[in-house]
């Protein structure tokens, strides 16, 4: 996932400079599925498909530990010095020992797209 400014009255976003947000390897060639969308409390939700053939053989969806196979939720308006962006401290899994905080919701197999309304997340 990149990042790309568009200036004010422009359609079109401009190529370069180009910011890498966050990279997921997907081993597999399916389910890797999913949609970016900003909800209604400002912070940036990804989902992720659990990138494997049938019925999750590699456990993707139930791992917490990897980021495929969920839905994540993460705030880029406020990078750290580690990475491009921040977790809100009110993730389910922000200060869980042996989880990814990024995750926001797991055990998906190949969400499609995401309903963020106000009241909703």
């Amino acid at each position: 996932m990149a990042e790309y400014y568009c200036k004010p009255g422009n359609a079109f976003a401009d190529p370069l400079p180009e910011r890498i947000i966050l990279e997921v390897p997907e081993p597999e060639s399916n389910h890797n599925g999913g949609q970016l969308a900003f909800g209604p409390d400002g912070y940036l939700y990804i989902s992720m498909g659990d990138s494997g053939p049938q019925e999750d053989p590699h456990g993707h969806g139930q791992n917490r530990q990897i980021l495929l196979g969920k839905i994540l939720r993460i705030d880029i308006d406020r990078p750290t010095a580690d990475q491009p962006y921040s977790i809100p401290p009110d993730n389910p899994f922000a200060k869980t020992p042996g989880a990814r905080p990024e995750v926001w919701s797991f055990g998906h197999r190949n969400p499609q797209g995401l309903a963020l309304r106000p009241g909703t997340v």
